[in-house]
């Protein structure tokens, strides 16, 4: 697995177009990350760790040797534009190494139409696959109605789990987004904790909202299960190491 943390050098135009990991055809694949070089370098780091976790999914299946997954390279590709919020590829990338294929009959008909669920499923399993990567619904008609119909499950599995654990289910929905709990918190900071922490302390927190915000998208509470909170934990437990700091040298154990 190609991944070396390797210095950017431009090419003659002053761009840098490192090689990063390996295609289904055997080919290496190239990326144009640009001309800043620590933009390049930041770029250069995510698109690294998606190699990573697409080359985990293809030892996981065993379907094929170490290479790019159609849906990790979707990412990256725009991952080196620049994107920091990846929209979900359609649900025949997404099977492509899944190792689960998107069923019609997994679904029910009388919550929603057969390609608001698959935005859900596409959304779920990109996820959960590629943590790094932060997967955005569309900000359209059919986004917003994958969003409400994730709510409307969510629900649905507390409300069984809840009858198996012979335990009180919650009446409604977790309410809100990640984004909003955010600016709670900041505001807490701001307001409440300011006084009996010090200055560098609330400077810290605040500095971990705006990082939080910068690097997630503004997903639903409600989409924050288990597996999506493991998302949150992996793309910053999983970071490659800075030459010039001491950071992620000691990742901590997995959430469960």
């Amino acid at each position: 697995m190609a991944t070396r943390r390797t210095t950017l050098k431009p090419d003659p135009r002053g761009d840098y177009r490192p090689y990063i990991g390996v295609r289904k055809d055997g080919k290496q694949q190239r990326f144009n990350l640009g001309s800043d070089h620590a933009e390049a370098e930041r770029r250069r780091d995510r698109i690294q760790q998606v190699y990573r976790e697409s080359v985990a999914i293809r030892q996981h299946y065993g379907d094929q040797p170490a290479s790019w997954t159609d849906a990790a390279l979707h990412a990256a590709k725009l991952i080196q534009q620049g994107f920091t919020h990846v929209p979900i590829p359609s649900p025949h990338v997404v099977n492509e190494a899944a190792g689960e294929a998107y069923d019609i009959g997994q679904y029910d008909s009388e919550w929603s139409d057969h390609e608001t669920f698959a935005m859900v499923w596409s959304h779920s399993i990109t996820s959960r696959h590629y943590p790094s990567v932060n997967w955005v619904l569309p900000d359209d008609k059919s986004g917003h109605a994958a969003l409400e119909l994730g709510r409307v499950m969510f629900d649905v599995q507390a409300r069984r789990q809840a009858r198996m654990m012979k335990a009180q289910a919650p009446e409604n929905p977790v309410a809100g987004t990640f984004h909003e709990a955010l600016d709670a918190y900041d505001c807490f900071i701001e307001n409440d904790v300011a006084q009996r922490v010090a200055p560098s302390t609330k400077v810290q927190r605040q500095s971990q909202v705006k990082y939080l915000k910068r690097d997630h998208a503004d997903t639903p509470l409600a989409f924050l299960d288990l597996n999506g909170c493991r998302s949150l934990f992996d793309h910053w437990t999983s970071r490659p190491p800075k030459e010039s700091r001491s950071t992620c040298q000691n990742r901590p154990p997995r959430l469960s």
